[in-house]
């Protein structure tokens, strides 16, 4: 094919020299596309991990209470319902986020996300023991 000038072009370098400035609209959406969805799956790990903790919290202080004299859930079927209540409750609470955990692990995974290349795990080892080594000596010579 030729064009105006006399230059001879095929027909796929036509198009890609017409498609090129969406090519990186493209790329921007697709990336934009990839971060809602990573910050989508943070958000609901993070409000899952908060849910199953309040569930775990509320079943150990449920426990506390003497099945003998009737507490919560007394009876036959206590460890049924009881875990059931728990179960939801820990959903319903999480969503209001009373402990902040889901909001402290979400702020975590976000910045580890945004992180382009994570430490060996013996370069985190070594830094870890040498904090560790660090306090120890701080804490001896006080």
């Amino acid at each position: 094919m030729m064009d105006g000038i006399g230059n001879v072009s095929s027909t796929q370098d036509l198009m890609a020299d017409k498609l090129k400035p969406y090519a990186d609209t493209l790329k921007m959406a697709k990336t934009r596309l990839e971060q809602e969805a990573k910050n989508a799956a943070i958000e609901e790990a993070s409000s899952e991990f908060e849910s199953v903790f309040l569930s775990l919290m509320l079943k150990e202080m449920r426990n506390t209470l003497d099945s003998e004299e009737g507490g919560l859930f007394g009876g036959d079927g206590s460890d049924t319902y009881g875990g059931m209540f728990d179960m939801f409750m820990g959903q319903h609470l999480s969503e209001a986020s009373p402990l902040g955990i889901g909001d402290a692990i979400k702020e975590h995974l976000v910045e580890l996300s945004n992180i382009s290349e994570l430490p060996s795990a013996v370069d985190f080892a070594k830094t870890a023991a040498a904090e560790a080594y660090q306090h120890n000596q701080d804490v001896v010579g006080e």
